[in-house]
């Protein structure tokens, strides 16, 4: 057959000579084993290329997939190098201290090699102290097992020096729901009495809270009245409760017979802050003026402090109740002794926003924590007998709120923009060392437990959360219930 071409078979025999039966079989084989185009003339690569052209967009990622682990590779490569590196000198550390303190013989790392440890004394097998150095504490009373002058005391307390401070729960153990609690930074709605009952102010209405009992009572609805709360505050002695109102009135009240000893009058502005003295009850009002008044003297008149120049927003009293520190929206602190003139003793003017925060060191005499507001920023530690600064630090926000622990030499701030936290300074050098993401608004409010081991804090999220903070006194322990870690209700 002229018209077909010849296709030539493995072994050189022409296929058209063939059966055509056996000739279809042997093309069949041939087809197999040396592609179909060569039979059929169809290019099967090429179709297989089209079809894998329509699938292509899946390989992309492994592609990316690939140069990624082929660029991870060396980083993990970095990676396990630094982390060989920190642990042989960790691994070093400790057979340092190992030889220094088991065997008695003290070595140091070579110049040369951070790694190699060379000797610089050696006791071993020695029945006497060395001569040629500080012979080591022998007594059976001595209570550090590693002598402090040895070099491995020195590396062992500069390697745990950053894990001297304990841990820190950054989550609430309580949450109270606190509806209409107003976001106002210069009020002071909530306050914690020494016989464990929280005072907060929601809306027009005072709720005092028993931390012991979880039972919560409502003393008085100043709607009645056709005023505001502003300010609340507790008296350690005799137990009452002073109430600041919008309308520029004080209001004594005896939470136990839930009735109001009596009104002080005074201010023509709303009294925004009020802080108990031993019998004396100091008051700051947006009036820019400053009223002490001695409770046991009912008809006695009010002795009045004038230096700020705006609303007064922060009082506290020194823990011998000599000096009233007071700070107002003029960016002012003002120290005042309420048994001398009416003059304040010094006037702090480094703050660059309103000072609400104010706190008194219970350990050291004269020494005062002071925190500005949004522009500021900043809390500082004062000597008032010195006049000096002594420390200061950028706090990186509001500063709404400080308390100096009774248990220990630390600070708790709380903080409104940008953070919304809760924080921790070890004194005197503020050093920050617990951050507390506590609430959804700025921290406006706060007040600490009689035993000083639990901040509560309230914010414009409208809920009250408690913190375990500071570490309870030597002598007492098991101080909040385990009823309390759970959610309430305020009202």
């Amino acid at each position: 057959m002229a018209s077909e071409a010849a296709t030539p078979s493995s072994s050189g025999i022409s296929v058209e000579r063939l059966p055509s039966i056996v000739r279809r079989r042997a093309i069949k084989r041939m087809g197999r084993s040396c592609g179909r185009e060569d039979i059929l003339g169809v290019n099967r690569r090429s179709r297989g290329i089209r079809k894998r052209a329509v699938f292509a967009d899946r390989l992309i990622p492994l592609q990316g997939r690939e140069l990624e682990g082929r660029g991870s590779r060396a980083e993990r490569q970095l990676a396990v190098d630094e982390l060989r590196r920190k642990m042989n000198e960790e691994n070093s550390t400790y057979r340092l201290m190992l030889l220094t303190e088991l065997l008695d013989v003290e070595l140091e790392p070579a110049a040369s090699n951070p790694h190699v440890l060379t000797p610089r004394r050696s006791r071993v097998n020695q029945y006497g102290p060395s001569h040629g150095g500080t012979s080591r504490a022998l007594s059976p009373f001595s209570r550090d097992p590693i002598e402090a002058g040895s070099l491995a005391g020195s590396v062992l307390r500069s390697q745990t020096r950053i894990h001297a401070h304990r841990n820190i729960c950054r989550s609430a153990f309580k949450v109270l729901d606190a509806p209409d609690l107003r976001d106002d930074f210069y009020l002071n709605l909530m306050d914690w009495s020494s016989s464990n009952i929280l005072a907060i102010g929601l809306g027009t209405v005072i709720y005092m809270w028993n931390a012991t009992t979880q039972e919560v009572t409502r003393l008085h609805d100043l709607a009645v009245d056709h005023d505001d709360i502003c300010s609340v505050a507790w008296s350690r002695i005799s137990g009452y409760l002073a109430v600041g109102t919008r309308r520029g009135i004080v209001q004594l009240w005896d939470p136990n017979e839930k009735k109001k000893i009596r009104d002080i009058e005074g201010h023509w502005g709303r009294v925004g802050v009020v802080r108990w003295g031993p019998h004396t009850l100091a008051s700051g009002s947006r009036d820019s003026n400053i009223r002490l008044t001695d409770i046991r003297a009912p008809g006695s008149t009010a002795v009045e402090l004038k230096n700020h120049r705006s609303e007064v927003c922060g009082l506290e009293w020194s823990p011998d109740s000599r000096l009233l520190a007071s700070g107002g929206n003029d960016n002012v602190v003002n120290v005042w002794d309420v048994r001398g003139t009416h003059r304040p003793e010094w006037v702090i003017s480094e703050h660059n926003a309103a000072v609400k925060a104010l706190a008194w060191s219970p350990h050291n005499t004269g020494q005062l924590a002071s925190g500005g507001g949004l522009r500021d920023g900043t809390i500082r530690i004062w000597n008032v007998s010195s006049h000096t600064c002594l420390h200061h630090k950028d706090a990186g926000a509001q500063v709404c709120g400080l308390h100096w622990s009774k248990n220990c030499n630390e600070i708790v701030s709380t903080h409104g923009y940008n953070t919304n936290s809760i924080k921790l300074w070890k004194c005197p050098q503020l050093e920050c060392f617990a951050t507390i993401p506590a609430h959804a608004m700025r921290i406006v409010y706060m007040s600490v437990s009689p035993d000083g081991k639990t901040v509560v804090t309230g914010a414009g999220d409208e809920t009250v959360r408690f913190y375990q903070a500071f570490p309870g006194p030597p002598a007492h322990s098991g101080d909040v219930p385990a009823s309390l870690h759970s959610h309430y209700q305020i009202r």
